[in-house]
């Protein structure tokens, strides 16, 4: 409770309320723009030659080409800052939460060493791997964790808490036999 005052909350309703709007403000936002994003897709013409060659990647093509229909020339610029930003903001976070973590887990190592590891090392690596290959290798685990995920949070927002803890395995194990069985089931 001591932490949510020095953060200038007054108790944990007010802590809640504020958290809630701007989850919900995030989560508008987020629809506004992959809704966005979808009807981009949707509709902008891809040339036929684009759609053959299976080496363009379609998804850049049509962002880069739309920026630089709306914006002109500028627009490539604009849409190279704004992929920028996005990615320094998300790789800084993971970059902290990580470091943090395995901080915890490790204190012989220091915060330091975690972020020099975590963002020359792993970062060095993917970019040798390539985005593509990345792609392939995520997917996968992303099919088996979001279904447990999901269910997680929900438990979690739900607050259903079981006393019997039994209970809750078995949910999470359903979930998770669900979930290997999509991510078997896509690839087969």
């Amino acid at each position: 409770m001591s932490a949510l005052k020095q953060l200038g909350f007054k108790d944990k309703k007010n802590f809640y309320q504020v958290f809630g709007l701007q989850v919900s403000q995030q989560e508008l936002d987020s629809v506004f723009l992959y809704v966005g994003l979808g009807l981009l897709g949707n509709k902008f013409a891809v040339p036929a030659e684009v759609l053959s060659n299976a080496k363009v990647n379609k998804g850049a093509y049509v962002l880069s080409e739309s920026a630089r229909l709306v914006f002109g020339n500028f627009g490539s610029v604009f849409l190279g800052i704004m992929v920028i930003l996005t990615c320094f903001t998300t790789t800084v976070g993971l970059i902290v939460a990580t470091s943090e973590f395995f901080n915890e887990k490790i204190p012989q190592l220091s915060y330091r060493k975690f972020m020099l590891l975590s963002s020359t090392i792993v970062g060095f690596a993917i970019a040798n791997v390539g985005l593509q290959s990345v792609i392939q290798f995520s997917v996968p685990m992303l099919l088996f964790l979001y279904p447990i995920t999901i269910a997680l949070v929900l438990i979690v927002i739900e607050q259903i808490r079981c006393t019997i803890k039994i209970r809750n395995a078995i949910n999470y194990a359903i979930v998770t036999l669900i979930s290997i069985l999509s991510v078997v089931g896509a690839y087969i």
